[in-house]
């Protein structure tokens, strides 16, 4: 070497080392080469890609031509090769561009040089990032392949660089699992991550990797064990990256699937914590809000909680502002909104749901899930206003998704509840009958795995029950209420957290008592009803019907101590309601069948308290506008030898139509005194002579 060359080469190295990069000017010209020897070639090709580096860093356009540059001046330098493609790599984590740059200079480098080990281990990880990039199946097969002849040369490398090399190609077989959804990738995969640890790897990147194999296998083979090898997981990398996004998110998602399969509160509230800590790394993380707001949606519509459901409907809000309008946003967000303002009784709420409903929809038309839910916001409104036209566009609704999915059991029970609570509205048997039928053939489809529908139908039942009077659909109805509470216990469930199930189970069984003489109805309707009340003491209706209950079975066995407790239980609910027409009017009968009692046994002073209490309880009922205390108090003047007062109130009930049939008149016992009265018989021919002709 000249003198002249040697002080040139001196004069690169130390730019080199300086990271002079104005030596490089007059190199930009490849005419300015030819004077160059290797190890001059060498370090300034060095030099370019320090300098596209440094271009990288502030984004400036030109660095990636710096690398060819670099590249071009040295073909044959190792160096110069490996530090290009390290800096492509590095800029290739999210760039198709740059990772196919590196994937070029790999593949020139491995047709000019001696294949390293490092070369072809850059070929696999190029290979690995772009394949997961553009979800390419192929790259990971290539990669596959690579690795299958680079391992059989490990041995000899580091310890560390042996550890990446398991580690990458756990992953690579990792992807082609989730293509191929076969169980034997992800066990590779995992044979692979174990040799990564034998060799002493404890990153928290690695350890985060690792948990998503078992959670993938978890999902494929439905086993719990695998779940919570995967929390292990993401919990031990935590432990070293407290501030890891990925391993709090992926932590959510793994306690948000034990959470769906075993319905354990404590996973719940495992994910929300998990989802919370990873929203503080990274606030704009759409999945992270969208699948957060899931969780509490599904939470909420469980247990009723209001506030859990108001917090999944920030959730949405929050994904949608990070994407505007995605169907599936608008649709999860618009359940949420619905379900609040169901339980709130807010219509403002009930009408801000169906527009993202029917936003939803107009942008998946084709999607079933949200017609139901379209038909679900109607139902809610027809509910609210207690309006047929909103049940009637539920209707549609549903059938429009059925027109797309005749085999969706949502659809066929919400086809169900419309037709019911039409029925119920106009006292139409046929269309509960209907609602019966849906019921049926939501069960056809898959429905008889779900409580809910067995609850549904059996309530239609009892409906048609009480509008015929027969008890062959009362029955029916506590057969259906069977299923259902059958299936809870199958499901681990318990019962008395269901509280609508067991009130109608109670209500089935005090209605089939009314058939029977038996008092084993109205004593379990009595125990059914009293676990309501201990689960749920402020629900609406149980105390009511707990009170009939005991009032019931208090008149079949002629017990004064029950009919004491369903007094008791009557003015619990006038104290709470005291307005509740059907409390004072039930209280006042139920203290007309005490009265008897008490004077049977010989206390004619305690009975005639009952009767006084009797008539003020039902002269209030009347009050409130209870019209079928006209005739229980006409049955009360009666009892008491008033037969005039029992007259005025016989005819006032005629008048507003609360008679009870002809034979009941007949051959009620309380108005025996009555029928003696010829008024009585006028009266009699003068309300057949009306029901003839038809008024």
């Amino acid at each position: 070497m000249t003198e002249e060359k040697s002080l040139f080469l001196d004069k690169l190295q130390e730019n080199y080392t300086a990271r002079g990069f104005e030596v490089l000017e007059p190199f930009k010209d490849s005419s300015s080469w030819g004077i160059l020897g290797h190890s001059d070639r060498e370090i300034l090709g060095q030099l370019f890609v320090l300098r596209g580096e440094e271009l990288f860093n502030s984004n400036d356009p030109k660095a990636s031509d710096l690398l060819e540059k670099a590249m071009k001046i040295s073909p044959n330098s190792c160096k110069v090769l490996h530090s290009a493609v390290k800096v492509y790599m590095g800029q290739g984590l999210n760039n198709v561009r740059y990772l196919s740059a590196a994937l070029r200079a790999i593949e020139h480098g491995l047709t000019v040089h001696h294949p390293s080990f490092e070369l072809h281990h850059s070929f696999v990880q190029a290979l690995l990032r772009k394949g997961a990039l553009i979800e390419d199946e192929n790259y990971f097969i290539r990669a596959n392949e690579v690795c299958k002849e680079l391992v059989l040369n490990i041995d000899s490398e580091e310890k560390n660089i042996q550890a990446r090399f398991f580690w990458d190609w756990g992953k690579i077989l990792f992807y082609l699992g989730k293509n191929s959804g076969e169980a034997v990738d992800f066990y590779e995969a995992r044979v692979n991550f174990c040799m990564a640890k034998s060799l002493g790897l404890e990153d928290p990147e690695f350890l985060k990797d690792e948990g998503d194999i078992h959670f993938e296998l978890a999902e494929l083979l439905g086993r719990e064990s695998l779940y919570l090898e995967a929390i292990e997981c993401y919990q031990n990398s935590l432990k070293i990256s407290h501030d890891s996004l990925d391993a709090w998110y992926s932590l959510g998602l793994c306690y948000m699937l034990l959470y769906d399969n075993d319905n354990d509160q404590k996973f719940f509230f495992l994910a929300d914590t998990s989802f919370s800590n990873a929203a503080k790394v990274d606030s704009n993380h759409l999945m992270l809000w969208f699948k957060w707001g899931q969780l509490q949606l599904d939470y909420g519509k469980q247990y009723d909680d209001v506030d859990i459901l108001a917090s999944c409907v920030e959730k949405f809000a929050k994904a949608n502002s990070i994407q505007a309008n995605h169907p599936d946003i608008l649709c999860c967000w618009g359940e949420g909104i619905m379900l609040v303002g169901t339980l709130t009784e807010q219509i403002s709420l009930l009408k801000a749901a169906e527009k993202k409903i029917a936003a939803s929809a107009a942008l998946q038309p084709e999607n079933d899930h949200v017609w139901h839910l379209y038909g679900c916001c109607f139902n809610e409104l027809g509910r609210y206003f207690n309006n047929e036209s909103m049940y009637l566009e539920a209707i549609g609704k549903f059938l429009q998704g059925l027109a797309i999915n005749k085999n969706s059991v949502h659809l066929w029970h919400g086809l169900a509840y419309s037709h019911f609570a039409i029925g119920e509205l106009k006292g139409d048997i046929a269309l509960i009958e209907k609602a019966c039928n849906f019921c049926a053939k939501a069960m056809e489809n898959g429905a008889i795995s779900q409580p809910q529908c067995w609850n549904d139908w059996g309530v239609a039942l009892m409906k048609i029950g009480e509008l015929t009077h027969d008890k062959v659909y009362a029955i029916a109805a506590l057969e259906k209420f069977e299923n259902a509470m059958n299936l809870q216990s199958s499901l681990g469930v318990n019962q008395e957290c269901d509280s609508e199930l067991v009130y109608n189970y109670g209500c089935a069984l005090d209605f089939l008592g009314d058939f029977s003489d038996d008092p084993i109805y109205y004593e379990k309707a009595i125990v059914a009803l009293q676990k309501v009340l201990t689960n749920e003491p402020s629900h609406p209706h149980a105390r009511y019907n707990l009170a009939l209950a005991l009032s019931h079975l208090g008149e079949l066995i002629a017990d004064a101590e029950l009919l004491e407790k369903a007094v008791e239980q009557f003015e619990m609910v006038i104290e709470n309601d005291f307005e509740d027409e059907m409390a004072w009017n039930e209280c006042g009968l139920t203290h007309i069948n005490l009265a008897q009692i008490i004077f049977e046994v010989a206390l004619p002073h305690k009975s005639q308290k009952c009767f006084e209490q009797a008539e003020e309880k039902l002269q209030k009922a009347v009050t409130l506008g209870c019209s079928q205390a006209y005739y229980n108090l006409a049955c009360f003047h009666s009892l008491t030898g008033n037969c005039e007062a029992g007259m005025f109130y016989l005819e006032k009930a005629e008048i507003y139509n609360s008679l009870p049939s002809l034979n009941e008149i007949m051959q009620d016992d309380w108005l025996a005194s009555l029928r003696q009265m010829p008024a009585f018989q006028s009266f009699l021919s003068n309300w057949k002579q009306k029901n003839v002709s038809g008024r």
